[in-house]
């Protein structure tokens, strides 16, 4: 919806007069709305224009909510155009540890300035005052914790590790990923999406794994990928792969391979779900004997090459990772050979695979076919 903040141009479309008075009514302020911008009779919020009297037309309602966006606007811009206030972030981030009143007004305030105003961010350049924003999520038990403050909080950690001068930093508090491994297991939806997409982006510095993988934030990633949430599933995934691809993070693989990654994700590829999220994880995760065993003794074999015949050039990179999985299986153990020649004497799926699909694809899928010709 493009609205203009004009107060003389009342060309709004009917389906924008809908919206913007559907969402005065969503957002319950019909009592702030003058008496003139209402029915005389319901009492409700007009949304369509009024034959007054005169036989004019009343815009009463769009002239006052164009004032209201006009008063919004140019308070933003006041906000922008000034510098950051050390002295007002220093008061906000005392604040966290006043009451519950204060910490909550204040929390709001540093995420809706680290939002928008992204100078805010790099004024969280060293360790107190990371500290000094999570001080009321040290709550023993979580047993008093609220958690409209708590999504406030995490989604600030998630603003402030974005300038690269912050990465290491963030990470290394000793409070940050304690603080967003607890928002996983009892936040809501949204702090739950931010804390994975902060622990996704954290991630991707090598120093920062170690640092995740130890504080234990395997397990809970893996169940919030067993969730299944779409807004969840996608960063969890990208925090799973990125904490268990390379050699030198073999035994952060063989960690959640013991928290039930397996598991996990092959019920989920079993289901068909989140195939582009999921395939990826598992191919990291084959590259380890005790993943490539429990995926032979759940049945990948069959699944694996029911996804590649039935893909085909539809999913270049689901056949991709399925090849490379495959192939890890059929190393580990030469009796999962018999069900892929079974496939390719009825089928040819993999010979397909050998001929169509992407580089590493064929790479695989041909390894596999040359193992297959060496067992009986």
């Amino acid at each position: 919806m493009k609205l203009i903040l004009d107060e003389d141009d009342y060309s709004v479309q009917e389906l924008d007069k809908a919206i913007i008075v559907s969402s005065l009514r969503e957002l319950k302020i019909k009592e702030s709305v003058p008496n003139e911008s209402k029915c005389p009779m319901s009492g409700d919020i007009m949304g369509d224009p009024v034959a007054v009297a005169s036989g004019q037309k009343s815009y009463s309602c769009f002239n006052w909510l164009l004032k209201i966006l006009n008063g919004i606007k140019g308070f933003i811009d006041a906000a922008v155009l000034a510098p950051p206030d050390r002295s007002h972030l220093a008061s906000l981030l005392d604040n966290m540890s006043c009451s519950l009143s204060d910490q909550k007004s204040s929390a709001k305030t540093l995420r809706w300035l680290t939002d928008e105003y992204p100078p805010y961010r790099n004024l969280f350049g060293d360790n107190e005052p990371v500290s000094k924003l999570l001080e009321p999520l040290a709550v023993p038990g979580d047993a008093c914790l609220d958690l409209r403050l708590q999504g406030d909080i995490i989604t600030t950690v998630l603003n402030i590790y974005l300038p690269d001068g912050n990465k290491k930093m963030v990470a290394e508090n000793p409070r940050v990923i304690p603080s967003l491994i607890d928002a996983l297991r009892i936040g809501t939806t949204m702090t739950k999406r931010n804390a994975v997409a902060a622990l996704s982006k954290l991630s991707e510095l090598d120093s920062n794994r170690t640092l995740i993988v130890e504080s234990g934030a395997l397990g809970p990633l893996i169940r919030l990928v067993g969730e299944g949430n779409l807004e969840t599933m996608g960063n969890g995934c990208a925090a799973m792969y990125m904490l268990c691809r390379g050699p030198i993070t073999d035994m952060y693989g063989e960690k959640a391979v013991s928290d039930g990654a397996v598991r996990v994700v092959l019920r989920k590829v079993m289901d068909g779900a989140f195939l582009d999220l999921l395939l990826p994880v598992l191919a990291t995760l084959s590259r380890l004997p005790s993943a490539a065993e429990e995926m032979g003794r759940m049945g990948a074999v069959a699944c694996l090459l029911k996804i590649m015949r039935k893909r085909g050039n539809k999913d270049r990179n689901a056949v991709e990772s399925c090849a490379a999985i495959l192939f890890n299986i059929c190393s580990n153990d030469k009796d999962e050979l018999k069900e892929v020649k079974q496939e390719e004497a009825a089928n040819n799926t993999i010979s397909t695979v050998a001929q169509m699909g992407t580089q590493r694809a064929r790479r695989k899928a041909t390894e596999i076919l040359e193992m297959g010709n060496n067992v009986d």
